[in-house]
């Protein structure tokens, strides 16, 4: 069977299913779930069959940035979480630099 078979099959599904994206959104959506989930650049690439790095390469790396967003969040101290994102890392450096000078004398 052909792609243009196979991606028209997969259009005939998805609109007898009722769903109201495409194809190509829904590939899109699974890509980035499995992405997020952990998936590695190979698996990405074999799952979608994939023949060039590019593909695989945006969505890990969207991934990777979302993933290390959401770790730096948690490692900021709460009252700092409400302070908008533009002045954490000053505000953030000003306290550890109070922690250091209380742990360590001025």
């Amino acid at each position: 069977m052909g792609h243009e078979r196979i991606v028209k099959l997969q259009g005939q599904l998805i609109k007898k299913a009722g769903v109201k994206k495409s194809a190509h959104g829904l590939r899109k959506y699974a890509a980035t779930e499995m992405a997020e989930s952990g998936g590695t650049y190979n698996k990405l690439k074999a799952s979608f069959g994939w023949q060039s790095d590019g593909m695989a390469e945006v969505y890990t790396r969207k991934a990777d940035k979302k993933r290390l967003a959401a770790a730096y969040e948690k490692s900021i101290p709460a009252p700092l979480n409400i302070i908008p994102a533009s002045k954490k890392i000053i505000v953030y450096f000003k306290f550890l630099t109070s922690q250091f000078l209380e742990s360590y004398g001025r």
